[in-house]
């Protein structure tokens, strides 16, 4: 009986270990607003990305080294309408923040690790870029779509 029950922890345990691995962004999750400031000392890139010919939908693969926010070029929305975000980040231990620069500079983000699916509602018409940002001390890669 005491062999059984130690069998049981012992699965028990790891079904758990194994479920808490994958840390991401869901929908429940308050979105960030905050000025750029730039006593960060973060640097300005813009990525190169994919246009799909028969969608919003955009295809990024950045390289984004410790201390560079990589960025997407500008383009137009109105407020109230939404851009979706959905990335893979590697290495999944490593926090980013991810989501969008307004027409005033003020970053729209969730802080993540390994992955989001966002939808952000945009907060004010004008131009905006989506953003990846890294200052977890080691370089990352994003992976994935955002919709215009």
């Amino acid at each position: 009986m005491i062999k059984y029950i130690k069998i049981m922890v012992t699965v028990f345990t790891l079904l758990i270990s194994c479920s808490v691995t994958n840390i991401f962004a869901s929908d429940t999750n308050d979105v960030i607003e905050e000025k750029i400031d730039i006593s960060e000392n973060i640097i300005d890139e813009v990525g190169e990305e994919d246009f799909e010919l028969l969608s919003n939908s955009i295809t990024v693969n950045w390289t984004v080294k410790n201390g560079v926010r990589k960025k997407t070029k500008e383009f137009y929305k109105k407020k109230g309408s939404s851009i979706n975000i959905r990335l893979q980040i590697a290495p999944k231990t490593k926090s980013v923040k991810v989501g969008y620069l307004d027409a005033d500079k003020v970053k729209h983000y969730k802080t993540v690790k390994a992955e989001i699916n966002h939808n952000f509602i945009i907060q004010k018409t004008g131009y905006i870029e989506v953003f990846v940002e890294n200052s977890s001390g080691k370089t990352v890669t994003a992976s994935g779509t955002y919709t215009k």
